[in-house]
């Protein structure tokens, strides 16, 4: 049986060695949807999600409370479900990422999932399509452009921007 391949996204990151710091990313549409995804996410998918690493507050141990408590004390099964798993309102734009944002498989788990029909289309599920953008440390998104990589050189002091090593990642989606 052949192994399962999870769709990746390919990152380029142009980091500063001589201060270990990241500049800015790079990247095309796919990159940029995912990083939109994560804005329609209901809190209690951020809470799991993330786990022991989320720190949102109380939201932790509230979402533990409803975790740890029997599903007798529920009016339904489905209401400790929901709480715990949340729809998520633009599941059907999730469903179609290259990389989901909240946890779900990739076909199946959300009804009217349109994943086949984006598959073959160069439109992004929430920018267009064939443009790179440029993602800054403090997750700026824009336009990749010539001025915004030279402002950014300034802004982190990039004396010789050749001196800056281009990293390229693979991100996928890790479930725990």
């Amino acid at each position: 049986m052949a192994a399962r391949v999870d769709p990746t996204i390919e990152v380029k990151v142009f980091v500063d060695k001589e201060r270990s710091r990241v500049i800015f990313a790079e990247s095309g549409k796919e990159f940029v949807d995912v990083l939109f995804g994560f804005l329609t996410l209901p809190l209690g998918t951020v809470v799991r999600l993330l786990g022991k690493q989320s720190q949102v507050g109380r939201l932790d141990e509230l979402y533990k409370s409803v975790k740890g408590l029997s599903a007798d004390f529920f009016r339904t099964g489905a209401c400790k479900a929901m709480l715990l798993k949340p729809i998520n309102a633009a599941a059907q734009q999730c469903c179609q990422l290259s990389v989901r944002v909240d946890g779900t498989k990739r076909d199946g788990e959300r009804p009217g999932s349109s994943a086949a029909a984006a598959a073959g289309s160069d439109a992004g599920v929430f920018v267009k399509g064939d443009v790179k953008f440029i993602v800054t440390d403090d997750f700026h998104v824009a336009p990749a452009s010539t001025s915004l990589m030279l402002s950014l050189f300034d802004k982190f002091d990039v004396q010789d921007p050749s001196s800056l090593e281009q990293r390229t990642l693979h991100l996928s989606f890790f479930a725990k």
